[in-house]
């Protein structure tokens, strides 16, 4: 299986693709682009760029791999365990190449490298560590119970940031 860098060491050279085309993406890269996808397919690209910036954050921030970050229980639902099982035989046959890189999916690989790569966070979302929709907490108006213990930064579309 192949390892993935330390969270202190996210510098990579810049991914070389055309939309359409199929492209070797760094592990790295292509976790965050599908975590973007899986969480944040139906948001504007300022809320998928900011589910990055959660991802890359909280990597950076915990010191743990970036699976780690993300198959953490409770952590990041849209990694179910059928997806985790998919990741993780795709890296094992290291199948870089499985991915094929166009449409609405190139759009999330070059946010993920763009911010893997040290792009700023957008103002006012410095920081950001967690989100969350706030439909799923209709009894909370929207908020879920660790949000009170947060400082709320706002809301793109229909997700929610706090650091």
């Amino acid at each position: 299986m192949s390892m993935l860098v330390n969270a202190g060491a996210l510098s990579y050279p810049p991914i070389e693709h055309e939309l359409g085309s199929v492209a070797k993406v760094p592990p790295h890269v292509r976790l965050v682009a599908m975590t973007i996808m899986y969480e944040a397919t139906s948001q504007p690209e300022l809320g998928q760029r900011l589910v990055a910036h959660v991802v890359v954050n909280r990597w950076r921030v915990s010191g743990m791999h970036l699976e780690a970050v993300l198959f953490q229980k409770g952590q990041f639902a849209a990694w179910t365990d059928a997806r985790k099982m998919s990741w993780l035989l795709s890296t094992a046959l290291e199948c870089e190449e499985c991915f094929e890189v166009k449409g609405d999916f190139a759009q999330m690989v070059r946010i993920a490298e763009e911010v893997a790569n040290g792009a700023p966070e957008p103002a006012g979302f410095e920081g950001v560590l967690f989100f969350d929709n706030p439909k799923f907490w209709p009894d909370t108006n929207g908020d879920p119970p660790w949000a009170p213990t947060k400082e709320s930064l706002g809301c793109v579309a229909d997700h929610c940031f706090w650091r």
